[in-house]
């Protein structure tokens, strides 16, 4: 998709450092600090070695853009999580992009930052 269909949402950056307090991603042991409480959408990122996340994710920063229809978008692309909703009213997708992870976020109604 090369249409201009594709919005910046945040980076999220892997760290060592805790970052319980924020959302926690159930099944990937995954957890994120950040990203909602600054204007620049700039998120930390902390994974379990044993999480279901790829490599790739915990030792790069991941680009995160709203996107609309996901579904296309991994299927023209390399992907490395599949669509999957965590949180209501947003579908998720990971794929990679010059060998750095992009995240895919498609909403299906308004969230607030």
């Amino acid at each position: 998709m090369n249409d201009g269909s594709f919005r910046y949402h945040h980076v999220g950056i892997p760290a060592d450092m805790r970052v319980d307090c924020g959302h926690s991603f159930s099944g990937y042991g995954a957890y994120r600090r950040g990203c909602g409480n600054n204007r620049y959408g700039i998120g930390w990122m902390r994974y379990e070695d044993d999480g279901r996340v790829p490599e790739l994710l915990k030792k790069v920063p991941c680009l995160g853009s709203e996107a609309d229809g996901i579904n296309e978008e991994i299927r023209c692309r390399e992907g490395i999580i599949e669509p999957d909703s965590q949180s209501h009213g947003v579908t998720v997708a990971f794929a990679e992009e010059n060998n750095m992870p992009v995240e895919l976020l498609q909403f299906t109604r308004k969230i607030s930052r």
